[in-house]
């Protein structure tokens, strides 16, 4: 776990600490844009929330004031102004279509909401039990106990994540040195585009080495054969090559010949996306590809 700065001192630490199914937005203006199925995983999804928090406190004995509450929602008008009845409305349409997807809701017609005695007169109101307020600090204190105990975790605070390297495992020899230059050559072309924007000369990365390598692999074979084409070509009228690619033309390469690079992707893709119209590198190729993992 890394923070950037001390535990709980962002939202966690100042949130009011409810978790409710009862949506701000609405279930009838969720549905209208994601479906009754986008709604339905809404409600589940903070349904879920609400009793995930119980069943964590209760199994590692957190104590966090977890109790369950109703939630009111009530019209901002006074029965006497003609837009009550309008709220009124929507709130009863709006609890129907809640219940629909298994939430304990309810409309009250001339509910008043306990305690509620004086003005202004805001009477009727949609139920949804079940809801729930906790002590959120109270609560990750205790979980970050329990974390604490376990071998495989550690926290690091006022630690903010700079870099990220991959490890390639279960290579050897030359191909796992390949691979450590190809990540390295990936991560410099990522940051290749900001740096030319300062005015900078584009990253370049070697094509061929002088034993024959391709640290890019960007083409199939090569060798020392390739290596001395690529630095005498010069000499016959390409004043400007160089033996060496920026990141646009390996893009481009890799497009075109793909099966060399692939062979160094890790860990092993589960599926790739192959469009029949493709122009560059053939549905015939990317076949090629993915059987070949």
């Amino acid at each position: 776990m890394v923070e950037g700065r001390e535990l709980l001192s962002g939202e966690s630490g100042r949130t009011g600490g409810h978790l409710s199914n009862a949506l701000d937005s609405g279930y009838r203006r969720m549905a209208s844009r994601h479906g009754d199925h986008g709604a339905q995983i809404a409600a589940d999804s903070h349904s879920w929330a609400i009793r995930r928090v119980y069943d964590v406190s209760r199994r590692l004995g957190v104590e966090c004031e977890y109790r369950q509450l109703p939630c009111y929602k009530i019209s901002q008008y006074q029965q006497t102004d003609d837009r009550h009845q309008e709220e009124v409305r929507q709130l009863r349409e709006e609890a129907t279509k809640a219940k629909m997807f298994n939430l304990s809701v309810s409309f009250r017609e001339g509910y008043a909401i306990r305690g509620w005695d004086g003005a202004p007169n805001q009477r009727d109101a949609a139920v949804y039990e079940g809801q729930t307020v906790f002590h959120p600090v109270k609560y990750m204190v205790g979980v970050l106990t329990w974390l604490k105990n376990q071998p495989n975790f550690a926290c690091y605070t006022l630690t903010r994540v700079v870099s990220i390297e991959e490890r390639v495992s279960r290579q050897s020899g030359k191909d796992s040195n390949n691979l450590r230059t190809l990540f390295s050559a990936i991560r410099h072309f990522g940051m290749d585009r900001l740096s030319q924007l300062k005015g900078k000369p584009a990253f370049s990365v070697v094509s061929f080495t002088s034993t024959g390598e391709n640290p890019a692999w960007m083409v199939r074979g090569g060798g020392h054969q390739a290596y001395e084409f690529m630095v005498n070509i010069r000499e016959c009228g390409a004043s400007k090559f160089e033996n060496s690619t920026t990141k646009q033309s390996y893009y481009k390469m890799a497009l075109w010949q793909p099966r060399p690079l692939f062979k160094s992707v890790a860990p092993t893709p589960v599926m790739v996306l192959i469009p029949e119209d493709d122009l560059i590198s053939s549905p015939g190729n990317q076949h090629w590809v993915y059987d070949s993992f």
